[in-house]
């Protein structure tokens, strides 16, 4: 600029006024020159002069003007001083100069002052500089021309030292920071505010400083921020608090709506990969609700798992109306929500995006991609099982499998399908379904990349669906995979862990490390959404089942409400098995009569049922279809223990050639798929006579017990004998007759035959001889037994 024109803009400065300029713009040169043809006028060369309060005292009581150069070094307390001396002598006039606005905005611009800007574009910069400046940067999501941080700066003060209500002083620090801006740049400052984006956050050592700082300043302004309140310190980051940035995202819609969303887009486009929830923050400021959408369904699991507090803060800046018309949003909105612990606000949500899927495309209309359509049935089956409504959700389920062709799906849409099979996965699995989930968990596990969030929700829920089932082989290899690959671990903080923390629960169960199995799985169950509670509930039950504590499992059960069908069938069971070990017999009976007598789990309470009444002959009746039962994978448990129970029952009985033959499909069980016993099912003395009898079962069922299981229970054990009662047993094998034994131990002859009563109940014997038998059998007796 002229010699002339740069004189008329310091002259028209009326009373105070700021002039912003990078390093090597030739500020202080311009300033100096147009001073020293003032012989009234006072140049300040360093703000950090001690005597420049005094200086300026002097100048402006004698009407002059102070020019103080480099402010960004003033001391704080400085401007307030300015400001008071310039309000006591009015004649005088204040003009200050330095690299950093971001400095000045904190000490001397105030909205109220009515404190004046010098563009500087009167030193005649370049566009390189001016860039500088605007705080223009190659990459978008560091840009900020419009420069929310000063204005978070400006509009605090306003509240803090004047008591305004944030929604004005938001408005008077916008304006302010829009006309610096957009005042006087032209395409530079243009393409600026296109390219720029309002933050969710700033880097605390970022590679260039936006807006023109230098490092240290940026680091003031950013300890400034925190003192203030506006925003938290977290992961090397400084986060803006949601309620400013609200406001500020309000005003600059209505400010410069056009350039505003444009912007956001941009942002949006460049940061989608990198960070899903900036994208979606950038695509709802945007108004690109279908983007925002589509955005949303790529990274589903990071947005509704991984970072729900924070995803319900973007949302919830977005406003609710704009989320309720979104079917994926508000599906997105309940998911966060749920995640994040409050239910019943989940299932509100999950009642919108129902509502707002019925308004849409019907499900099975034939509008739209496979895959879209596809995604409305996820969606709706994630619904209704978050309303457990799981029969309704399988239903969706097996409709949506329909449409998954894996064939036909991108590689990079892999992650998106192995999430939506998962969710299909899991809603056949609570209809019972069990075989069709396991494949569908195989299946997305083979779609998305290894080790993605999609490939560790089918893992992870496919390592607990098969420890529970039994398969202890297929469940360990899938855990030892996702120690080996998964890539964020903190996905196993999420509800997608939960799964996994059940699975290493039974494992441990298994192992025979009964405690910590149990605190395993009360890490699950604190993790897990609702219906999985539920599941987990059982697994709780079948720890204690394992382990050889089934009393400790009557008491469990608090999530009646989210049990689907699959589940109570699956908590009744092991509550009747409970009821059976600490003889509640009645009880366990009564449960038993409303199962389906055909499944393995039935035959299995039956035989135990029946060997507990001294009815063996009935209870081996009873098991021994199990040797020719196949290997379905979801009863490897009850087909397990069943066998076990065989083989004691047949040794009993004297039927070697039905325990030789069970003891060889245990044997397979357990090779094959790691298969176990629970620890209570055997007798310490039935484990002593099946070995005595067939000593290769030795090693079997070492390997098949749980370590430290405990193995003696009251479920088929008979009560300790009373001393007399164990005098009349002896007896009774040397002496053939009541009378006999009568005389011997000088008892009455009722006495006698109430002792043999008492004797064959406690060993579940018919008569005499069996009594015999099995009490030589478990140790009773040193007599053989023919």
């Amino acid at each position: 600029m002229a010699r002339p024109e740069l004189d008329a803009v310091f002259d028209r400065v009326k009373s105070f006024a700021v002039l912003e300029a990078s390093r090597g713009s030739g500020k202080t040169a311009a300033i100096r020159e147009w001073t020293s043809r003032r012989p009234d006028h006072v140049f300040v060369e360093d703000a950090a002069d001690q005597a420049v309060a005094l200086r300026a005292e002097r100048a402006l009581s004698n009407g002059a003007t102070i020019v103080i150069d480099q402010f960004e070094r003033a001391p704080l307390g400085l401007a307030h001083e300015l400001l008071d001396l310039r309000a006591r002598h009015p004649r005088g006039r204040v003009i200050v100069a330095g690299r950093s606005v971001g400095v000045l905005a904190d000490r001397v611009i105030r909205v109220r002052h009515g404190i004046e800007r010098i563009p500087p574009e009167v030193l005649d910069l370049t566009d390189a500089q001016i860039e500088v400046i605007v705080g223009l940067r190659p990459a978008a999501a560091q840009a900020d021309a419009l420069r929310l941080p000063l204005v978070c700066l400006t509009a605090g003060s306003l509240v803090a030292e004047e008591g305004m209500d944030i929604l004005e002083a938001t408005d008077l620090a916008t304006d302010a920071a829009l006309r610096e801006a957009l005042d006087g740049f032209g395409a530079v400052v243009q393409r600026a505010v296109e390219r720029a984006a309002i933050p969710v956050e700033l880097p605390e050592q970022p590679q260039h400083p936006p807006g023109g700082f230098d490092f240290a300043d940026y680091r003031e302004l950013i300890n400034e921020l925190t003192r203030r309140g506006l925003g938290t310190r977290q992961d090397a980051t400084f986060r803006f608090a949601p309620a400013w940035r609200r406001a500020l995202n309000t005003r600059l819609r209505r400010a410069a709506p056009v350039e505003f969303r444009r912007a956001h887009a941009a942002a949006a486009t460049s940061v989608a990969s990198a960070h899903p929830l900036r994208a979606l923050d950038h695509y709802l400021a945007a108004g690109q609700l279908e983007e925002a959408a589509a955005h949303a369904r790529e990274h589903w699991l990071e947005l509704s798992v991984l970072r729900p507090i924070d995803t319900l803060g973007v949302l919830d800046g977005a406003a609710r109306p704009a989320v309720l018309r979104s079917t994926t949003l508000a599906a997105l909105a309940a998911s966060a929500t749920e995640a994040s612990g409050d239910h019943p606000g989940a299932e509100a949500w999950w009642r919108a995006a129902i509502q707002l899927g019925g308004r849409a495309k019907p499900p099975g209309t034939r509008r739209g991609s496979r895959r879209d359509r596809a995604w409305a049935i996820f969606v709706r089956a994630r619904a209704l099982r978050g309303l457990s409504a799981f029969s309704a959700a399988a239903t969706a389920a097996r409709e949506g499998m329909t449409l998954l062709d894996p064939s036909r799906l991108l590689p990079s849409r892999g992650s998106t399908a192995a999430v939506m099979m998962t969710e299909f996965a899991l809603a056949l699995l609570h209809d019972g379904h069990v075989d069709a989930a396991r494949s569908s968990l195989h299946l997305a596990a083979t779609l998305a990349p290894t080790g993605s969030a999609g490939w560790y929700s089918a893992r992870a829920l496919g390592a607990a669906l098969v420890a529970f089932c039994g398969d202890t082989r297929r469940a360990r290899r899938d855990l030892d995979e996702i120690d080996s690959h998964l890539i964020d671990r903190t996905l196993s903080t999420t509800s997608i862990g939960g799964w996994e923390r059940f699975a290493r629960a039974v494992m441990l169960a298994d192992d025979g490390d009964r405690e910590a199995a149990l605190v395993e799985m009360a890490r699950a169950r604190a993790l897990a959404t609702p219906d999985a509670a539920a599941f987990i509930e059982v697994g709780r039950m079948l720890v204690q089942y394992v382990s050889g504590h089934p009393e400790h499992a009557t008491d469990i059960g608090s999530a009646e409400r989210f049990r689907s069908d699959f589940v109570e069938a699956a908590y009744r069971w092991n509550r009747a098995w409970a009821f059976l070990a600490t003889g509640r017999v009645r009880l366990a009976r009564a449960m038993i009569d409303g199962f389906d007598p055909r499944l393995v789990s039935t035959v299995l309470l039956r035989a135990v049922d029946l060997r507990i009444a001294g009815r063996d002959g009935d209870a081996l009746a009873r098991l021994t279809p199990l040797l020719t039962q196949p290997q379905d994978e979801m009863l490897l448990r009850p087909l397990a223990a069943g066998l076990a129970l065989l083989v004691a029952v047949a040794v009993d009985l004297d039927e070697e050639d039905v325990a030789a033959s069970a003891l060889n499909r245990l044997d397979e069980l357990h090779t094959v798929f790691g298969s176990g016993v629970p620890g209570h099912l055997l007798r310490e003395r039935d484990v002593h006579a099946v070995t005595a009898r067939i000593p290769r079962s030795r090693s079997i069922l070492e390997r098949m017990l749980p370590a430290g299981a405990r193995p003696v229970s009251v479920i088929v054990a008979p009560a300790a004998l009373t001393t007399a009662q164990e005098r009349v047993l002896s007896a009774l094998a040397e002496e053939s007759s009541v009378p006999e034994i009568a005389s011997r131990l000088s008892l009455s002859r009722n006495t006698v035959k109430s002792h043999l009563r008492a004797i064959y109940r406690s060993l579940g014997a018919r008569d005499r001889q069996d009594a015999l038998r099995r009490a030589a059998r478990i140790g009773l007796l040193t007599l053989p037994v023919d």
